[in-house]
């Protein structure tokens, strides 16, 4: 198993909610009722009442645009290995993350204490400076600076702050490391577009977020491989516990736009999870570019994980004044509020975060079990 993955883990999200499944209502045989033996049918099923994006098909709700046996009409079905997107029956492209860049070097792995500013989006709507007075109030000891923005307006206090406190602990190669693994097979992230076949322009399609396992073997990153997908990429029904739904593809470029619930990213010092999550890049042919997965770290969430995870980095880190050390410089990064507006009135509780990323096309494997995690020392 590669270095990272054992560090890694699972995938986690919060679940989706799920549209209706489908059926057809079938008439009864007629029967013969009274003295004069006339033919009488069972009533016919009322048709239900749906909400949106569902519609009726027969007595069941369906989401015409995404379901397989109702696509885009009742009763459509679409052959095996198709997806329903958009309410066409199309074929579906993966992609893999081969390299993720956390702030700390530009796309070209070069160290930079600025890079950070190019990672991310504009979450709050807001250019902010140390000076600007319309911000949610800072954790006690927090610079002003906290809440410096990137290039036109990027939100990424986790890159500008929280970065540099993860390297001094991993050491200041890591993310070169990291990489490495990646492409050597670790697996990350998998954004499968489902209805996706090579347009420059789709008004709407699904993406799914998969936890990648590792490849078995060393990979071609050429389009060709066949990626194995963990087990808790998926529910109990097998829908996918990640999707954006009303993602859109305008001149090469993918927007997820933003979805409620959690993506836990893997880290090998503490797993990140984002909330507000967004996901853009530049498709071409094969390859994914320029790629950013934005978002907004809740810090009780980001507290709890750290305290559960840093022992398997350092028995030092169980307990103790350098635990309680690091709590408070995380809290003191807090610039935003947990739903990625900010309001003078009221104290930060989130972290916004911007990740950059390439990929490389990849088709969907088989579905495998995740690792199990490495002991914890402080349990």
């Amino acid at each position: 198993m590669h270095r990272s993955a054992a560090l890694l883990g699972a995938l986690l999200a919060l679940a989706s909610p799920l549209a209706c499944g489908s059926s057809t209502s079938t008439p009864s045989s007629p029967s013969t009722t009274g003295d004069a033996g006339a033919e009488a049918q069972t009533p016919a099923k009322p048709t239900p009442t749906c909400t949106t994006p569902t519609t009726p098909c027969g007595d069941t709700c369906v989401n015409r645009n995404t379901d397989v046996k109702n696509c885009g009409t009742c009763g459509a079905v679409c052959k095996a290995g198709q997806v329903c997107a958009a309410g066409k029956c199309a074929q579906s492209v993966a992609f893999t993350i081969s390299s993720l860049f956390w702030g700390d070097t530009d796309r070209a792995g070069v160290p930079s204490s600025t890079a950070w500013k190019s990672y991310g989006l504009n979450i709050d709507g807001l250019t902010s400076t140390s000076s600007s007075t319309d911000l949610c109030k800072l954790a006690p000891g927090a610079p002003k600076g906290v809440q410096n923005d990137g290039t036109g307006g990027i939100d990424n206090a986790f890159g500008a702050n929280i970065v540099p406190i993860f390297l001094s602990i991993v050491g200041s190669d890591w993310g070169k490391k990291y990489n490495d693994d990646l492409a050597a097979g670790t697996g990350l992230l998998l954004l499968d577009l489902r209805g996706f076949s090579g347009e420059t322009d789709l008004p709407l399609l699904s993406v799914r977020v998969l936890g990648a396992a590792d490849y078995p073997g060393k990979p071609k990153l050429d389009g060709t491989d066949r990626w194995p997908v963990l087990s808790s990429s998926f529910d109990g029904t097998g829908k996918a516990v990640v999707s954006f739904d009303a993602a859109k593809l305008a001149g090469g470029v993918l927007d997820t736009g933003p979805r409620s619930g959690s993506l836990l990213v893997p880290h090998p010092f503490v797993p990140v999870p984002i909330e507000k999550v967004r996901i853009t890049g530049t498709i071409a042919g094969t390859r994914i570019r320029n790629g950013v997965i934005s978002g907004v770290i809740p810090f009780a969430k980001m507290e709890a994980l750290f305290r559960d995870n840093a022992g398997r980095v350092s028995a030092s880190l169980c307990a103790g004044e350098a635990v309680e050390n690091v709590v408070a410089q995380l809290r003191q990064a807090s610039d935003i509020l947990v739903d990625g507006t900010q309001d003078p009135a009221k104290a930060c509780d989130g972290i916004s975060i911007g990740l950059g990323f390439e990929g490389v096309g990849v088709e969907i494997g088989d579905t495998v079990k995740p690792a199990d995690p490495l002991p914890n020392p402080c349990k």
